[in-house]
């Protein structure tokens, strides 16, 4: 019985059986190739045509772990993510034999040191404080952190990633923006100071209508230390948005206060105000009603919109006026946007910020708000920059998502996330410890405070609030470097004490 069993299953003959299965199996595909009208290089080339699919579905992986230089990959290189992984873990980031950053290319920026930098017993890492957020309020925001965890909603980001951003805020002082999704329990699962996002659909303080709901938003006013109006964001201005029935599960249509039977479509604009004057009058109610700082966000798009908001601040009375400004540059990340929108809409924020700023300086209003920027910010030396450009705080969105693990697979979009943050897959998110990520995210912004404050000092200063355009020089076309404060001048009356 075991020489027939042999016999049978005899290697030669098995080595045979495969080889005809696979050439069988090649000979259908490349039937099927020949006879379908669909794909004109499967008819054209059979079987061929299958080889160049699979090494265009992987050419991102490919690139990112073997072709790209350290300082090339985008959105963020491996130099950056290499120092924001280290960071996270605790681990030194320090580097040897020298940058290996293109100083000499144009765009590149570098800070000035003093030669007689401040101590750190006269400045000390967590001594200097940020400007509180709406003093005339009833209950202001004293925040204790200059960078921040931006606005990303539970739909774009799963539960367990939520829930680590919130153990990081807690540990690290930080504040977390709910996004425009609403509040939900992984937002409330740790204590820490909260920015409530309302955005154009009003998610979580609306009537099913989609009308605005004020006794919804009283009912979770004791949630949050601030209200942002979110306008429009960088990653896609101008755009609003569609939830597809599908997606929409039972607790997320508690959450936001949405039907399940229907699709939910997000409007592009609100309808509560028209212009910048019912806008205003719109903050003012909501900082009546709730006693809490509020401002609104935008991403700087028409110039004319901007000079309006200038010229109504300068008509308010003190304190009767929106409390910040978050102002998103169009390089901001999202979970899906548009190419189109993605690409060509909007403003950079190395642009906009520095103007926007001398449009508040120049209406004698830049002290009236606290100017908060969010972009592509991501190390402690861009934070400075951003600080340096004119914002009292940086908002931060993708950085804190490579604190938690992202690998920059660019799969946010397709809830396939390799990484558990941005998938409601099961599977995938239970690969994602809230507890060991939250850790990791509180080691993030505690290094970029630590190495932040290390440049300040450097500077001779002792307050990141103390960086100005006069404190970095960039580099040009034809190889020098010139004064930010020259390529973006301070209005006349304040270009030696800004």
């Amino acid at each position: 019985m075991f020489a027939d069993f042999m016999e049978v299953f005899d290697p030669n003959r098995l080595t045979f059986y495969f080889i005809a299965l696979v050439a069988l199996a090649l000979v259908v595909i490349a039937l099927v190739d020949v006879t379908q009208k669909n794909h004109t290089l499967r008819h054209n080339f059979p079987i061929v045509a299958w080889a160049r699919y699979m090494l265009e579905s992987q050419r991102e992986k490919i690139q990112q772990y073997f072709v790209e230089m350290p300082r090339d990959g985008r959105p963020y290189n491996l130099r950056q993510r290499q120092w924001i992984y280290r960071s996270a873990k605790a681990l030194p980031s320090a580097t040897g034999f020298g940058s290996d950053a293109k100083l000499e290319e144009p765009g590149a920026f570098f800070f000035l040191n003093s030669p007689f930098a401040t101590l750190e017993t006269e400045a000390p890492t967590d001594a200097a404080l940020p400007k509180p957020i709406g003093p005339h309020r009833a209950q202001p925001f004293n925040a204790k952190q200059f960078t921040n965890i931006s606005d990303m909603s539970y739909g774009s980001l799963g539960r367990n990633a939520v829930k680590a951003l919130a153990k990081g805020a807690s540990l690290s002082g930080c504040w977390l923006s709910s996004g425009e999704g609403a509040l939900s329990e992984h937002h409330l699962s740790e204590p820490c100071d909260r920015m409530f996002e309302i955005g154009t659909a009003k998610f979580g303080v609306r009537e099913l209508d989609g009308s605005f709901s004020l006794e919804r938003l009283k009912k979770i006013t004791s949630t949050f230390n601030a209200i942002t109006v979110k306008l429009s964001q960088g990653a896609k201005p101008g755009a609003g948005g569609v939830l597809p029935k599908a997606k929409i599960t039972e607790e997320i249509a508690q959450i936001r206060n949405i039907r399940r039977d229907e699709d939910c479509h997000s409007p592009n604009r609100f309808m509560e105000f028209t212009d910048v004057p019912s806008m205003f009058a719109w903050i003012r109610m909501l900082q009546k009603e709730t006693g809490k700082p509020v401002g609104f966000k935008f991403c700087l798009g028409d110039r004319a919109f901007a000079l309006r908001v200038a010229e109504e601040l300068a008509k308010c009375k003190p304190g009767d006026h929106p409390d910040h400004i978050i102002l998103d540059g169009s390089e901001g990340g999202t979970g899906a946007a548009p190419v189109g929108l993605a690409d060509n809409m909007g403003t950079p924020i190395r642009e906009a910020l520095p103007w926007f700023d001398n449009l508040l300086r120049e209406h004698g209003v830049r002290d009236r708000v606290r100017l908060i920027a969010s972009g592509r910010f991501a190390t402690a030396s861009e934070v400075a920059y951003g600080l340096a450009l004119g914002a009292d705080y940086i908002n931060i969105a993708r950085g804190f998502l490579l604190a938690l693990g992202c690998i920059q697979a660019l799969q946010c979009h397709t809830n396939h996330c390799p990484t558990g943050i941005t998938t409601h897959d099961k599977w995938l998110q239970a690969g994602l410890d809230p507890t060991d990520k939250g850790v990791r995210a509180a080691n993030y912004v505690k290094a970029l405070r630590a190495e932040l404050m290390m440049i300040v000092r450097a500077c001779g200063l002792k307050s990141p609030a103390e960086l100005t355009r006069h404190h970095v020089r960039v580099m040009q076309d034809n190889g020098k470097s010139v004064s930010l404060a020259d390529i973006w001048p301070y209005p006349a009356a304040l270009s030696k004490t800004a």
